[in-house]
């Protein structure tokens, strides 16, 4: 299962959106979003990822099927998610 990464975007205190992304380029295209909601602006980004799901079956004569799915997220830094190390405190 591949990993899928969530940013929830704040303006000024007030939800702006959600980005989901799974693609193989997810890292890149997270950070090239990021370089365009700048604090300065009132920006906040929260981060996200998804490992796991949680499914809902259906048990019947037929077997058994796949009847929803639900991603797991789970709260990340979002320097973990586009690879730069946080500023060593001096």
């Amino acid at each position: 299962m591949s990993l899928t990464y969530r940013l929830t975007i704040w303006r000024h205190d007030q939800l702006f959106g959600h980005f989901d992304t799974d693609a193989s380029s997810a890292r890149s295209a997270i950070a090239d979003l990021l370089q365009r909601l700048p604090a300065a602006e009132g920006f906040r980004v929260e981060a996200f990822i998804s490992r796991n799901e949680r499914r809902l079956l259906e048990s019947s004569a037929n077997g058994m099927r796949v009847l929803a799915t639900e991603k797991q997220f789970e709260p990340i830094h979002i320097d973990d998610v586009i690879g730069i190390a946080p500023p060593v405190a001096s």
